[in-house]
């Protein structure tokens, strides 16, 4: 038991060992496991929060003892019997609406080409803080990471325990990262609208910093053609605040309420959902009345929208080079660099201009 852990997580690694050692379906209660531990209550309630984030026992209930998640230590056991088998770990947030399908093909794509390699993978939500993620990293002790559009520190904590380490989507790390930047979406997006015909081209920043807005406007009025006017910040590409669709519907009202436009690029599925509401409200029709752009793919949109414009940032190729580059690092810290993946294009149906507005 390393010296250099606080009196909790020596507690912590004896609880873990022993559980790994004669596995129980349930704890005993706090008061025995001080008696047992020689530790303080505080100290064992840290053991039990800690091994819940580890998933090792179930979420706590009132008056119950805690339970033991048996698949959960199964795989810890498994893991520390049979070490010369590498670990890589997928860091990545909680899964949101938007996330599932694209987390899912990261996380697929990586157990993938580590099976090949004989490297078994595994995902772990984000921790709130540094220090959490740091003890989840002495415990599980992978060989390699890749960090999926989550907090900074993630990454800089893996270096500081001198993990080799990818990201994907990540900003302001020393690593090599893999992502499609927004204004390339933007500007793409802007000019798939405008070589179909389109002048009135709207694409809401929905709670976007002002820097991020003023940094998009002028990168996107660069890259206009000479023959169109000028892009207004509040027509062409509004910053709105909202915190509920029927806040997000005001803000769009009063794009809609004097020049209507023509077409809509939208930054994610929820956002589109939000907008396909306000849109029915109106009885505006995509295709007849309206064309959409998504900077985002999801799997509903070709089910249910095949007519929506879209695209594919390609979480899947940048997977499988964060991967290879894990593989080919031999357990070396990797150099920091940027990886840019070109979006793919899917034109839907409805991309031509309307009239009817």
């Amino acid at each position: 038991m390393g010296k250099y852990l606080k009196r909790w997580e020596q507690v912590a690694e004896a609880m873990l060992d022993e559980l790994c050692r004669n596995p129980a379906p349930q704890l005993p209660g706090i008061g025995p496991l001080c008696k047992q531990y020689s530790a303080s209550r505080p100290t064992i309630e840290q053991c039990l929060e800690h091994l819940e984030f580890l998933k090792v026992l179930e979420p706590s209930s009132p008056g119950k003892r805690r339970k033991v998640n048996i698949d959960q230590l199964e795989k810890l056991r498994n893991s520390s019997s049979n070490p010369e088998r590498p670990k890589f770990l997928i860091i990545g947030p909680e899964p949101s609406y938007q996330l599932p399908h694209t987390l899912a093909n990261v996380i697929a794509t990586a157990k993938n080409l580590g099976a090949k390699s004989n490297i078994e993978v595994e995902y772990l939500n984000a921790p709130d803080s540094p220090a959490t993620l740091r003890r989840s990293l002495r415990v599980i002790k992978p060989q390699g990471i890749i960090t999926y559009i989550c907090p900074v520190f993630c990454a800089e904590v893996a270096l500081s325990l001198e993990i080799p380490t990818a990201g994907i989507g990540m900003t302001k790390t020393d690593i090599p990262n893999t992502y499609t930047r927004h204004i390339t979406l933007l500007e793409q997006g802007f000019k798939k609208a405008w070589n179909a015909g389109h002048t009135r081209v709207v694409s809401p920043l929905l709670n976007k910093r002002d820097k991020l807005h003023q940094t998009l406007l002028t990168q996107l009025i660069a890259s206009q053609p000479p023959h169109l006017p000028t892009l207004s910040p509040n027509y062409h590409l509004p910053a709105f605040s909202a915190k509920s669709a029927h806040e997000y519907h005001e803000e769009l009202s009063k794009i809609f309420q004097y020049t209507p436009p023509t077409c809509l690029i939208l930054g994610n599925h929820e956002q589109l959902l939000m907008t396909l509401s306000f849109l029915n409200q109106r009885q505006i029709k995509i295709t007849e009345d309206i064309s959409i752009i998504c900077l985002s793919h999801h799997p509903d949109l070709q089910f249910f929208y095949p007519s929506i414009a879209h695209f594919d940032i390609g979480e899947q190729r940048a997977c499988e080079i964060s991967m290879q580059l894990l593989l080919d690092s031999k357990g070396q810290l990797l150099p920091s660099q940027d990886i840019e993946i070109a979006p793919t294009w899917h034109p839907g149906m409805s991309l031509s201009p309307h009239r009817k507005l």
